[in-house]
């Protein structure tokens, strides 16, 4: 590149060397053979029509780049997630429309303001020691902020970045990330009722594993009405608190279940108490929803 920047525009240099001609008066060609002086007005007409073509060359690779360069401003600026340049300080230098939208303000105002004034207390800390380990390592990182939008509602956005070509500068991506979070925190919330509802349920549920029949998961209820601790369930199978008569029809009525809730019906178990003994068994109906290779049953 550094010799390229000392080329000159070639139609240039023919105008000046025209000028330079028309200076110095008319070249005697009376002591040169004709023949000569043909090949020499040859030659400079090529090299003319040379310059004149790389000069044509010139001015579509110029259009062209151009064409590059606002395809590329078209994608940086209409960008769905925020894009930012910022100096080692944290400084705006450049961002995209989504990035001032992010921010709430236009985005000329916001050059050269600081990028953590508009965190939340909480995480602007959390971006500060993102921001020294990106110049300290220059390994792309990541991290999660809260900005406060412009109606005091709390927005959480998952941030990326990687170091300039120079390393003095930073580039930085947000993407909203709210509503993603809004949905794990309702989905935690479901897996909490589900686990509460299952654990405090007054009817003895459990979780088995329909291949190898192993208790995996039981209620208090259960653990209360069979008499066998959460340690002892963990060590036993569902058939284990069967009658021997009993098991062929259930792993039958097993084998056959859906995906969907089942009702197989009133079946026979045996309580710790009655395991070694012929009788003592009880009557309970049996309620199985088969999901994967587990099963739920109460």
């Amino acid at each position: 590149m550094k010799g390229a920047s000392k080329q000159t525009n070639p139609g240039k240099l023919l105008r000046e060397a025209t000028a330079a001609l028309e200076i110095s008066g008319p070249i005697v060609t009376d002591c040169f053979p004709e023949n000569e002086v043909q090949k020499l007005s040859h030659e400079l007409e090529a090299y003319r029509r040379e310059m004149e073509m790389q000069n044509e060359q010139l001015n579509r690779t110029k259009e062209e780049a151009k064409k590059i360069f606002d395809k590329y401003v078209e994608l940086y600026d209409f960008a769905p997630i925020g894009y930012y340049t910022l100096s080692r300080d944290g400084v705006i230098i450049s961002m995209n429309i989504a990035g001032a939208k992010i921010l709430g303000i236009e985005r000329n105002p916001l050059i050269r303001n600081n990028f953590i004034s508009f965190f939340t207390h909480e995480t602007a800390s959390v971006f500060s020691n993102f921001l020294k380990k990106l110049f300290e390592t220059g390994s792309r990182d990541s991290c999660e902020i809260q900005i406060a939008d412009q109606n005091g509602s709390i927005v959480s956005f998952f941030i990326s970045g990687a170091l300039e070509g120079t390393g003095e500068n930073c580039m930085i991506t947000a993407l909203d990330i709210s509503e993603m979070k809004q949905v794990k925190n309702k989905l935690v919330e479901s897996e909490e009722l589900y686990r509460s509802l299952f654990r405090d349920n007054p009817q003895p549920m459990w979780i088995f594993d329909t291949e190898t029949f192993r208790f995996l998961q039981v209620n208090e209820a259960a653990i209360n009405k069979y008499g066998y601790s959460g340690k002892e369930f963990a060590s036993m199978t569902i058939l284990d608190i069967k009658p021997e008569d009993d098991i062929p029809e259930f792993l039958n009525l097993v084998r056959k279940v859906s995906g969907t809730t089942n009702n197989l019906g009133i079946f026979r178990h045996k309580k710790k108490e009655w395991r070694n003994h012929s009788c003592g068994t009880f009557f309970t109906r049996c309620i199985i929803r088969k999901q994967e290779s587990k099963a739920h049953i109460n």
